[in-house]
């Protein structure tokens, strides 16, 4: 589970912020939407507003920023850098994220620092949730282009562990790399917590943005009997026209065209480079095709949607021929079976893009008023519909702003004290909370000034 996240010199982050899932301990409203972590709680829900360009996204891009770090052992890419530009010092000022999250059996503490593209300090603790202190698992840093680390009592109660430290510092660990899932490889004695934290911040964290697909969907539904039957209810209890959903399994030559030669070695090299047995790949129409390697046969499965002619007799379209708002549907199918199901964690940019305000408020509602969900969601969005008390916790809204020195504020509602009647859609429509747009006197806008003479 997600505790908290701070962010500094980030992007549109040009100071310190948080962003948690802790409860405000006055509110009894919705008390189903906290889950208990040692000896506090967390939230379950959590919607963040805010106009455009106000850092929203930006906060969702800070945890991506901390998957892609974990999982690809290297820092993204990005042209000009990650710091806060609008600060003549963000250059030469450490990039900072730290999150706290709640794995299978200990809480931890992640923390990197960034100075011009290079990972000068990392560091991972078992958190001790406020009570006590948080006990070090290691912490890793760089200083004139050498790397250093040092890890907590226990590791130095193996005198071969010293030898290995002394490997890490002067052979395998290199400024520009995380030490964290490099150290899960080593099976180091008297660290094993290590792999807790990985497989967490690897598998337990979900960040969608807004055009991400459901990867290999055809492919998981097909071996998921259950989650089949939920995504085939799904599609069909908001009447979108469609009566269903078909899983198509072709052999790989008979699906691309045995002429296709070329095309079908590329995708065979592909799915050697990746080790798995399985790549997707998609159009630009929005369909999916996950090639499929079992028993020395390769096959392609994807995802196709039923409807049923006037005559009664039934026709199959692929996603690229349905509208935006039924693709994004879909592909919201898997996301919300597991984050009912499973405790992970799911961050989701923009979540309402193509759909309905009545569809969204509805998938948001069932979430809400469910007292069995396992999972936390987490999501940026504009639509005030949602802004609810009987779907939201005040502790549960937050708001994005930018200040004068155009750096983002993050503040959640719980920062209001406002009564449990209070209709929270008006109030921030009318600007009670700020994070709304500002659009100046458009009166005074000259639509025809630049018209041709």
């Amino acid at each position: 589970m997600l505790i908290r996240l701070i962010i500094d010199n980030f992007l549109s982050f040009g100071e310190e912020r948080e962003f948690n899932m802790l409860p405000n301990e006055r509110y009894r409203k919705l008390e189903h939407h906290t889950y208990p972590v040692g000896n506090q709680s967390v939230l379950k829900l959590a919607a963040i507003y805010g106009a455009n360009a106000a850092g929203k996204s930006n906060l969702v891009k800070a945890l991506s920023f901390l998957s892609y770090l974990t999982y690809n052992e290297s820092i993204p890419a990005r042209p000009g850098g990650w710091h806060f530009k609008l600060d003549e010092e963000g250059r030469h000022r450490p990039t900072t994220l730290a999150i706290e999250f709640q794995a299978e059996t200990n809480a931890f503490i992640y923390a990197i620092q960034v100075v011009n593209g290079t990972l000068t300090a990392e560091e991972l603790y078992v958190s001790s949730l406020g009570d006590g202190e948080d006990r070090l698992i290691f912490e890793r840093s760089v200083v004139d282009g050498r790397v250093s680390i040092r890890f907590g009592e226990a590791f130095y109660q193996d005198d071969k562990n010293r030898v290995l430290q002394d490997l890490l510092e002067n052979n395998l660990l290199v400024p520009d790399k995380p030490a964290l899932r490099y150290l899960t490889t080593l099976k180091v004695a008297r660290l094993p917590e290590l792999q807790e934290a990985a497989d967490w911040l690897l598998q337990g964290l979900k960040v969608i943005a807004p055009d991400d697909p459901a990867r290999a969907m055809a492919y998981f539904l097909s071996r998921d009997p259950a989650m089949y039957r939920y995504a085939d209810q799904m599609i069909k209890a908001y009447n979108l026209g469609i009566d269903g959903i078909h899983l198509a399994r072709t052999p790989l030559k008979e699906f691309f065209g045995r002429d296709a030669t070329q095309q079908i070695d590329e995708i065979k090299e592909h799915l050697a480079k990746a080790g798995t047995g399985i790549i997707t790949l998609s159009n630009e129409g929005g369909n999916e095709y996950t090639i499929v390697e079992e028993s020395d046969e390769i096959f392609v499965q994807h995802l196709l949607t039923k409807h049923a002619t006037a005559a009664g007799k039934e026709r199959l379209f692929t996603l690229d021929q349905e509208s935006d708002g039924s693709r994004r549907l879909v592909h919201l199918i898997p996301i919300f079976q597991e984050v009912v199901q499973k405790p992970v964690v799911y961050f989701i940019d923009e979540i309402e893009r193509s759909l309905h305000p009545a569809i969204i408020k509805e998938l948001i509602a069932k979430f809400s008023e469910d007292p069995k969900t396992q999972g936390q969601l987490i999501f940026t969005t504009h639509e005030s519909n949602l802004l609810d008390q009987s779907i939201l916790r005040r502790d549960e809204i937050w708001f994005a702003e930018k200040n004068s020195l155009g750096s983002t504020d993050l503040y959640s509602l719980s920062k209001f004290r406002e009564h449990h009647t209070m209709d929270i859609q008006r109030g921030y429509l009318n600007g009670r909370y700020g994070a709304i747009p500002f659009t100046g006197n458009l009166e005074e806008l000259n639509w025809h000034e630049y018209d041709p003479v």
